[in-house]
Order: structure tokens, then C-alpha cells, then sequence
């Protein structure tokens, strides 16, 4: 990791071999070994030591995830999907697992497949606004699908306007949302993103005037985003 940090990535490369042959089993200095290949240029060897590693611990569906995430940066999509698959197949009750199965098949291409998984998604945990949020981010940078993505983002604002539970615990900085246990700053952040891609998504559809209203319910909620203040000027 020193020599990493300090640019010598031949360096850092041989020593994670090392580590790797020292102790086979340990997936961990493989997965750090598989990561400075790909920033080394290796991707073909990066995915070699991934796909070992999910090979020694095939039902740990956080390391299908990890690994799918790292095939999805290399735009390796179906490497990715069948990570994810795999992640879906060990624990289908994961709404999250879902949304990542979505979004990689998104970026291949596969857009029926896709909503199928957001749907999935959605029916496992109806009232999260932030699953909402997270399917109608994934429609909006993987293709541009804007009609959906504004569905999910009003849909996300609505579900959280039910309760209000994103804006008052978004109030009390350090507190935790009882039912998601996400912190505040996440949660006040959450419902402001909605609004400021509901308000870019509409912008594109040619709604000027909505785009500008959620423009600025982003920043009335997240005052000291200065990316929501960008959007409002752009808006404008």
C-alpha cells in the first residue's frame, strides 16, 4: 500500500504477489493485487485474480458485488451482470442487489431485463425513497432514460413526503433515521438529489419552469450543495 500511495505501482504490484502466493487463500491481498493491475493497465490479469477470488468464496454475496462494481469500471458489462446475478441468487431478498443487476444490464443494453429488476427491487421494499432514487439515477446516466427516471424520482419524493421522515431527521444533524438507519446528512442529501435529477430530468423533456421550482426545492433543502446551486444558475 506504501508503495502504491507513493506511484511505484511495479512496486506495489510484485509485493501483492507476494502477498498472494504467501497465503492463497486470503482473498483480500488478491482483491488489493487485482485493483493495482487494473490502475497498472493488466485489466485481462485483474479480472484473472477477481474472478479466483470468487471462485474460492462463491456464496459470499458481498464479494460478487465488490467484483461485479469492478468489472462494471472496466465496462466489462456481462462480466458484471453475472457478478450480480450471483449476489441475486445467494440472497434474492436483497432490494439493493437487485438495482445493481439493473444497472449493469442498463449499460449493456438490456432495458426490458432491467426494469424487471427495478421492479423486483421496488417490490421487495415499496416505501424506500432512496431505492427509488438509486433505480432512477441508474435510467438517467445509463442511457437517458428520462421518462422512467422522472417517475422514480417523483416517486421518491413522494414516498418520503408521506412520512416526512427524510426531512425531519435530515434536521437533527447525527441522529438516525429509526427505520433505515441511514445518518442524517445522507438522508437531507438524498431528498435534495431527488429533486435537483427530477429537476435536470424535466429540463430535458423541455419543462422549464418545473425544472427551475425543483432546482430550487434542492437548495432550500440542502442550502450548502454547491452543485444544486450550480443546477438552479444553469436552470436560469
Amino acid at each position: 500500500n506504501d508503495l502504491q500511495a507513493k506511484g511505484n505501482w511495479q512496486g506495489a504490484v510484485a509485493e501483492y504477489h507476494k502477498a498472494v502466493d504467501a497465503q492463497p487463500a486470503l482473498n483480500w491481498w488478491r482483491l488489493d493485487l487485482a485493483d493495482a493491475l487494473v490502475t497498472h493497465g493488466d485489466k485481462e490479469g485483474a479480472k484473472t485474480l477477481y474472478r479466483e477470488a470468487t471462485n474460492i468464496e462463491t456464496d459470499n454475496p458481498n464479494l460478487h458485488i465488490r467484483v461485479g462494481f469492478a468489472f462494471e469500471r472496466m465496462e466489462d458489462w456481462q462480466s458484471a451482470i453475472s457478478e450480480f446475478q450471483q449476489a441475486v441468487r445467494i440472497r434474492p431478498e436483497n432490494p439493493d442487489y437487485h438495482v445493481n443487476l439493473g444497472s449493469a444490464l442498463l449499460s449493456k443494453g438490456d432495458k426490458q431485463s432491467a426494469m424487471s429488476e427495478f421492479q423486483l427491487a421496488t417490490t421487495l421494499k415499496p416505501n424506500d425513497p432512496s431505492l427509488h432514487l438509486d433505480i432512477g439515477l441508474a435510467l438517467e446516466t445509463r442511457g437517458t432514460n428520462w421518462d422512467e427516471a422522472i417517475n422514480e424520482f417523483r416517486t421518491a419524493i413522494r414516498v418520503d413526503s408521506t412520512d416526512g421522515l427524510m426531512k425531519q431527521w435530515g434536521t437533527m444533524p447525527g441522529i438516525r433515521d429509526p427505520n433505515t438507519g441511514q445518518n442524517s446528512a445522507y438522508l437531507i442529501h438524498s431528498l435534495g438529489l431527488a429533486h435537483r435529477e427530477l429537476g435536470r430530468g424535466l429540463g430535458e423533456k423541455g419543462d422549464w419552469d418545473d425544472e427551475i421550482n425543483e432546482e430550487r426545492a434542492a437548495v432550500a433543502i440542502n442550502p450548502n450543495d454547491y452543485s444544486a446551486h450550480n443546477a438552479l444558475g444553469v436552470a436560469l
